[in-house]
């Protein structure tokens, strides 16, 4: 049971295993009040068991992160945090429901680096995304901003890149 192969794929097992319970830290409250269905509305159903939460990828891809943040206008932003590892390779997907909204982030290592990724010039129809290689171990933040200054809701995915 020595074999250096077997003990590398049985740790990057257990890194995934530990990165699938991530914590989430928006730096803006996000609370909307419950709305009462009305007789005869449908309610949302819960993910299936091959949705991988939601984010309609297969279930053997890691997903890190998958919520809907709330952007403020003006030129403000909203921070997630999240953890990874450095064998990862991760990919940063935004999507807006108003296509005129061009979000993109800055994605803080560990070590207090920051890039953008997804970068601005990269937005198109409310939509962005990027793959960025993770060199670091720790706790990661992802500021979600809009360049269009107007603010609005981003649906934001992170996740191991396979």
């Amino acid at each position: 049971m020595n074999n250096p192969r077997f003990l590398r794929k049985l740790e990057l097992v257990l890194v995934i295993v530990f990165l699938s319970g991530c914590s989430i830290n928006p730096s803006t409250r996000q609370s909307a009040p419950a709305q009462a269905s009305q007789p005869g509305e449908s309610q949302p159903s819960a993910p299936g068991p091959f949705d991988n939460n939601g984010t309609g990828l297969p279930p053997s891809v890691p997903v890190l992160v998958s919520r809907t943040v709330k952007i403020p206008g003006g030129g403000g932003g909203t921070d997630v945090v999240f953890e990874a590892a450095y064998i990862q390779k991760i990919r940063i997907e935004l999507t807006a429901p108003n296509a005129t909204i061009q979000p993109y982030g800055s994605l803080e290592f560990p070590d207090g680096k920051s890039v953008y990724s997804p970068p601005l010039n990269t937005a198109v129809n409310g939509s962005n995304q990027a793959e960025i290689a993770i060199n670091q171990n720790g706790q990661f933040t992802l500021t979600v901003f809009d360049g269009s200054n107007q603010g609005g809701t981003v649906s934001l995915t992170i996740s191991v890149v396979p």
